[in-house]
Protein backbone atom coordinates (compact mmCIF):
# COMPACT_ATOMS: atom_id res chain seq x y z
CA UNK A 1 0.00 0.00 0.00
CA UNK A 2 2.83 2.40 0.87
CA UNK A 3 4.51 1.56 -2.45
CA UNK A 4 1.30 2.40 -4.31
CA UNK A 5 0.94 5.64 -2.33
CA UNK A 6 4.57 6.60 -3.04
CA UNK A 7 4.07 5.78 -6.72
CA UNK A 8 0.95 7.97 -6.82
CA UNK A 9 2.75 10.87 -5.11
CA UNK A 10 5.70 10.50 -7.48
CA UNK A 11 3.37 10.52 -10.48
CA UNK A 12 1.57 13.59 -9.14
CA UNK A 13 4.87 15.39 -8.47
CA UNK A 14 6.06 14.62 -12.00
CA UNK A 15 2.73 15.87 -13.37
CA UNK A 16 2.98 19.09 -11.34
CA UNK A 17 6.60 19.59 -12.44
CA UNK A 18 5.54 19.16 -16.07
CA UNK A 19 2.78 21.77 -15.63
CA UNK A 20 5.28 24.22 -14.10
CA UNK A 21 7.71 23.73 -16.99
CA UNK A 22 4.91 24.21 -19.52
CA UNK A 23 3.79 27.42 -17.81
CA UNK A 24 7.38 28.74 -17.74
CA UNK A 25 7.59 28.14 -21.49
CA UNK A 26 4.13 29.45 -22.43
CA UNK A 27 3.74 32.51 -20.19
CA UNK A 28 6.75 34.48 -21.59
CA UNK A 29 5.49 33.84 -25.14
CA UNK A 30 2.01 35.09 -24.23
CA UNK A 31 3.50 38.19 -22.58
CA UNK A 32 5.67 38.91 -25.63
CA UNK A 33 2.67 38.56 -27.97
CA UNK A 34 0.52 40.76 -25.73
CA UNK A 35 3.20 43.44 -25.46
CA UNK A 36 3.81 43.31 -29.23
CA UNK A 37 0.16 44.17 -29.81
Amino acid sequence: LSFFLGYFVFRRETFTFRIIITMLLVVPGVIMIASAN
